[in-house]
């Protein structure tokens, strides 16, 4: 009981529910769905060496899908039988729909702005507007855009902040979720959520620099396995 407590308390931290009915479906479907796939502490669950728990970060990513199909169905819709495999492919499926209905869309110069900048013409930029969401969503191929995902109303409401790693073609490489009140970075994703290429990759370790050196950064709490490294925080820097 302690343990299935413990999951849904991570899984509710991080994929934020906002209504019973998804605090419920986490709470019940998903963690039965863990028991039952007799997935342990080191298949879905860590521990960090200060002794918090994070929940394994591609899992995660499909549990934040799965919870955006929940969201998009009417409020009144009973999701007991909702199993997460097939939550999770009609996430999947929904965020696909969402991205081709900004394939044509264009970013206008005022959606953006640069934060930082490289000789060879890659810059990093912020992301200012529901267009710019929807637009990264779209190229990237990935969940940052969707109605139905926390992050336009997160960036709306000034909590969060979204980073873009561009080319001098302005095409994105590199999405970077920046929680502003507690300087952490808790994503970075490279098209389909991958890890960044390792061609890329000192792009963003030269940014995480700058952001610490500015005292704008205090730790990388996800995905820093992404762009090939163990440990970032003002203090320190490993590399995998």
């Amino acid at each position: 009981m302690l343990y299935n407590n413990a999951i849904a308390a991570a899984l509710i931290v991080r994929l934020q529910p906002t209504t019973d009915r998804e605090r419920w479906w986490i709470s019940n479907v998903v963690v039965e769905y863990l028991r039952d796939q007799l997935l342990g502490m080191t298949a879905v669950l860590f521990q960090d060496t200060r002794g918090c728990t994070h929940v394994e970060s591609f899992f995660l990513q499909e549990l934040e899908h799965a919870l955006g199909y929940v969201r998009s169905l009417p409020s009144g819709e009973s999701v007991c039988s909702l199993d997460v495999t097939n939550a999770i492919r009609l996430g999947n499926n929904l965020i696909t729909s969402e991205a081709a209905q900004f394939a044509s869309t264009s970013e206008q110069t005022t959606d953006t702005t640069v934060v930082f900048a490289w000789p060879d013409g890659y810059t990093m930029r912020t992301l200012l507007t529901p267009n710019a969401l929807h637009v990264e969503g779209c190229e990237m191929s990935h969940c940052v855009g969707s109605q139905y995902q926390p992050y336009l109303a997160k960036v709306a409401a000034g909590t969060i902040k979204i980073w873009s790693l561009r080319d001098e073609t302005n095409w994105p490489h590199v999405t970077v979720e920046y929680e502003i009140a507690t300087q952490l970075v808790h994503q970075i994703k490279a098209e389909y959520n991958r890890p960044v290429a390792v061609a890329k990759r000192h792009y963003i370790w030269e940014f995480l620099q700058h952001l610490v050196a500015t005292q704008q950064l205090v730790r990388v709490v996800g995905d820093l396995h992404h762009v090939g490294l163990l440990e970032l925080t003002h203090t320190t820097w490993t590399n995998l």
